[in-house]
């Protein structure tokens, strides 16, 4: 297997964005790489906003013309974007498919959206027949090792971005039902908080704005989701379990003066403030019930999590590197087992000693090594 990879590591967004597929034009790019290319036979196009991904069957003979090819689909110059260019061979493009699969080779570290991407990739090559049985096992094994590398290593449950992790803590508070206010939930941060907290279920979200004007149109509306007046916040954090404030203001949003007026209920609160310069009155925290997260415990958990993240990144190397070379050896096997008949045959006519004896002629002395080594182990597994 041949890999073209353009990718965010070394090519622009322009350059990325020229070479955007969208699935028709995947469609109809796979019959044409296979009547102009006659050494390809397989071919799996990953396309995102990040990477640009081209694997192919053949030899290294395949990898210059596929270059071509891809450009003049593309309407671009090969001479002008050759240096973006990445090409992996054989067990290099193996590996850096479980690498891609595995979210190691991802701007965030062990993300899960390329693999879901990979997978409707080769999803969509397969129903155009632009697989056989050789990259079927080699993408079905890759997207298993990837599942595999991101449970044992928890890459994708370290969450670094201050908009999850202040999800993940109301998702952690008690109960099944949580309301939440989401001050400054337009902006760019508290829309993603905002974001992160409705794809849990039993959430009621509101949130507001300071510069809101009218009707406001909240791109993360949703059931489930309001919009209130900015005036009305100190209402609805009576009723709320967790409130986030996240603006560019200079001013509180949240004054311990206001809130003590508002509070009627007595149950368990937690404030969040994600805001610089702070949004929330830290003399909150002296409240009954109230728990108070600002920036910096945000800022710690954020750095202690990316340590972490960056250790398990390289364990998870090397098992990306385990799973390649199981990848490689099932691949060999399927090679062998297809003339298992002949092997057969051929063994019973000639005698089991010749087959030994012309390891002397056909392998040099490493592979007479290993095989010595594989028929050896067998013999102690299942001899008398």
């Amino acid at each position: 297997m041949n890999t073209l990879s353009i990718s965010y590591k070394t090519a622009p967004q322009s350059v990325r964005e020229a070479f955007s597929f969208s699935a028709e034009e995947q469609e109809r790019f796979y019959p044409e790489a296979f009547v102009k290319l006659p050494g390809v036979s397989q071919c799996v196009i990953l396309s995102t906003c990040n990477r640009f991904e081209i694997y192919f069957d053949g030899g290294r003979e395949n990898i210059k013309p596929m270059e071509k090819l891809v450009c003049e689909n593309r309407g671009i110059s090969l001479r002008e974007v050759l240096r973006y260019f990445n090409v992996y061979e054989d067990g290099g493009a193996v590996l850096h498919l479980t690498r891609v699969a595995s979210g190691i080779d991802s701007m965030v570290l062990g993300e899960d959206e390329i693999l879901r991407q990979l997978k409707e990739a080769y999803g969509r090559a397969l129903e155009n027949g632009a697989t056989s049985s050789e990259f079927n096992t080699i993408f079905q094994m890759a997207i298993a090792a990837a599942k595999n590398i991101k449970t044992d290593t928890g890459l994708s449950t370290t969450p670094v971005s201050f908009g999850t992790l202040a999800a993940n803590e109301v998702f952690h508070m008690p109960g099944e039902q949580k309301t939440v206010l989401v001050i400054g939930a337009t902006g760019k941060i508290g829309s993603i908080t905002a974001k992160n907290i409705l794809s849990h279920p039993g959430i009621n979200l509101y949130g507001t704005t300071r510069s809101m004007h009218g009707n406001v149109e909240w791109d993360v509306f949703s059931e489930g989701a309001h919009m209130v007046p900015y005036k009305d916040r100190y209402r609805y954090m009576d009723e709320a379990d967790a409130v986030i404030s996240a603006t560019t203001s200079p001013h509180y949003t949240v004054t311990q003066e206001e809130l003590e007026k508002y509070l009627k209920t007595k149950k368990p609160r937690l404030f969040i403030d994600l805001a610089v310069p702070a949004d929330i009155d830290d003399c909150i925290a002296d409240m009954e019930g109230i728990t108070l997260y600002n920036i910096d415990w945000f800022r710690e958990t954020a750095a202690r999590n990316t340590r972490y993240k960056r250790e398990q990144a390289q364990v998870a190397e090397e098992r990306a590197k385990s799973y390649a070379e199981e990848i490689k050896k099932e691949l060999t096997l399927h090679d062998l087992i297809e003339q298992l008949p002949e092997l057969r045959s051929t063994v019973e006519k000639n005698g089991f000693d010749n087959l030994i004896y012309s390891l002397r002629n056909l392998a040099d002395g490493e592979q007479v090594e290993t095989v010595s080594r594989w028929l050896i182990g067998f013999l102690r597994e299942y001899g008398e």
